[in-house]
């Protein structure tokens, strides 16, 4: 039998123990759990949701972890029916597509690829694509639309199948999804075995910094169980041998980060960003320095 919920005991990133909750938001039913109108009067099942924060990496982290097969094996958000979304991905497309210089012998694989709204561009470009995401329906709608896709949570064992069956990626993409993860290590770990020796990841997250300063507490839910600033992250993908080298802020989601990544001792021209990559971290850093009270007080 599965479990539902697990406490949280340490840091994901970390391993830390020295764990403050900050927020409690009480208990409350899933997201994107929607109900039909005959159960309207039925009562819902919620689940605590409060935040941790790591005093020795600085990550914030939810208290409980639920079970994702509730939340993602029918999936019923889709990024094609917002244009911001679309929008925002066309630029990362384009800007990755030009920037690492891919053709039609690269494979592009997103996980979390939902509807496929992000690789339709790449295969526009003419590139090899590949969809990882765990929700049947959506990857039942992207093979559909000619979207070569898996079915399956991403994981070393995941990424071990797909290179057998696909070869090496030279672009993984992750766009709103690694706060998702609970296994942060496991999931670079696939990140590694799949990526080519030259590839790139990129990756777009909420925030933090911006969920604080602007009380966006209403992003706070289940799906979400990391809240990343740049110094627990950088902590952890350099613990993977990977390093940033393009760092962008983002309008979408309140407040996101856009980041680029290469193995370390990869030469790469992708890098333009680099200096406000060095000044967003400086910040960071100031921004770790505050005490769990003052960061209370912000998002109340």
């Amino acid at each position: 039998m599965k479990v539902l919920v697990k406490e949280l005991k340490k840091c994901r990133i970390c391993k830390s123990k020295k764990l403050s909750k900050f927020l409690d938001l009480d208990s409350m039913p899933l997201p994107n759990g929607f109900i039909s109108e005959q159960d309207l009067k039925k009562s819902e099942e919620k689940y605590k949701l409060s935040c941790l924060f790591c005093e020795d990496c600085g990550l914030v982290q939810l208290s409980n972890v639920v079970n994702p097969s509730l939340m993602f094996k029918n999936y019923v958000y889709v990024p094609s029916v917002s244009k911001v979304m679309m929008n925002n991905f066309s630029n990362l497309s384009f800007q990755t597509f030009k920037e690492i210089q891919l053709n039609k012998n690269s494979l592009v694989v997103d996980i979390g690829s939902n509807d496929e709204s992000l690789l339709t561009f790449f295969k526009n470009y003419g590139t090899r694509v590949l969809g990882v995401d765990p929700a049947k329906n959506l990857v039942k709608v992207a093979r559909m639309r000619g979207i070569p896709s898996e079915a399956r949570l991403f994981s070393l064992k995941s990424a071990k199948i797909l290179r057998q069956r696909y070869g090496s990626a030279d672009l993984i993409t992750a766009t709103n999804v690694v706060a998702h993860v609970d296994n942060l290590h496991d999931f670079f770990e696939g990140i590694s075995h799949l990526l080519s020796e030259k590839g790139a990841f990129a990756t777009e997250f909420p925030y933090i910094v911006d969920l604080i300063r602007k009380n966006e507490f209403d992003t706070i839910y289940h799906e979400h169980l990391s809240y990343f600033s740049l110094k627990p992250w950088v902590k952890l993908v350099e613990s993977h041998g990977f390093e940033i080298v393009s760092a962008q802020r983002l309008s979408i989601h309140g407040g996101s980060l856009r980041l680029v990544h290469k193995r370390k001792g990869v030469s790469f021209n992708y890098g333009r960003n680099t200096v406000n990559f060095l000044i967003w971290k400086k910040r960071h850093y100031s921004f770790h320095r505050l005490s769990i009270q003052s960061m209370y007080i912000n998002l109340c």
